[in-house]
């Protein structure tokens, strides 16, 4: 058998998953952590040995949210002034969708601008789902 080799052994068959209704990796307000249905056994194990090391991923009142950069960003326009963009008026949906937002990012990740340099919200339709309105850009 030249330049031919067989294979003797069958590889190991994967490990088993845990199928507990229980298991997702969610935390919640009230510090409850669900793992996911297909977690591992080493998995799960691992998992909870992060929560007993860190605590505060599990707690909501114990995470720190702090700036990380102290770098101040700016644009050099030399003498020139912004580009004035006119207001313009948004649906009830589009409302919503601009509400949930600011509320789900309530000054801990996104924050209001100053700057005369901001660009406006845009909010889209969601193609699966034309009730609903998806928010992006760079102020709220």
């Amino acid at each position: 058998m030249s330049g031919q080799q067989t294979i003797s052994k069958t590889p190991p068959p994967p490990p088993p998953k845990l199928s507990h209704k229980n298991l997702s990796f969610t935390t919640f307000d009230d510090q409850i952590v669900k793992f996911h249905l297909t977690t591992t056994p080493t998995g799960l194990k691992l998992g909870e040995m992060y929560i007993e090391k860190f605590p505060s991923l599990s707690k909501k009142s114990a995470r720190k949210i702090e700036v990380l950069s102290r770098t101040k960003h700016r644009i050099d326009a030399a003498n020139h002034s912004p580009i004035k963009l006119p207001p313009r008026r948004y649906s009830h949906v589009q409302l919503e969708a601009i509400r949930e937002f600011c509320k789900a990012h309530s000054g801990t990740i996104i924050r209001k601008s100053a700057s005369p340099w901001v660009a406006p919200l845009h909010v889209t339709r969601r193609k699966h789902l034309p009730n609903q309105s998806k928010p992006y850009g760079k102020s709220v």
